[in-house]
């Protein structure tokens, strides 16, 4: 079950590209930016938290990997609602929605 969720969370995120690159939505590149950040925080601290001297931290740096991905989707919400007036196509909307409640699955464990 876990991985059809993140094969949700790629679909999704390849719509969100195809908006933002082909059909220039702004919020879609905004959007964009925000999950590539994101992805790369959490896989150089993932990098740290192999490393086998800080392996003590262990426990904190996977904490901030939460986090990193909970201010990624806190993000996308606040830029949603920023840019909720404009005139965006209905599709992304609903993607980006369905993006967050599909990270907010994977990283509460819900199934």
């Amino acid at each position: 079950m876990n991985n059809i969720l993140h094969l949700g969370i790629v679909f999704a995120s390849l719509i969100i590209l195809y908006f933002a690159y082909f059909m220039k939505v702004e919020l879609a590149k905004l959007i964009v930016f925000v999950i590539l950040g994101a992805i790369l925080i959490g896989e150089f601290l993932g990098i740290l938290a192999g490393i086998q001297l800080i392996d003590f931290l262990r426990d904190a740096i996977n904490l901030l990997r939460t986090l990193v991905v909970f201010l990624e989707i806190a993000f996308i919400v606040f830029l949603m609602f920023y840019k909720f007036k404009t005139k965006n196509n209905s599709i992304l909307k609903i993607t980006t929605i369905v993006l967050v409640v599909l990270l907010l699955i994977v990283e509460l464990n819900i199934f």
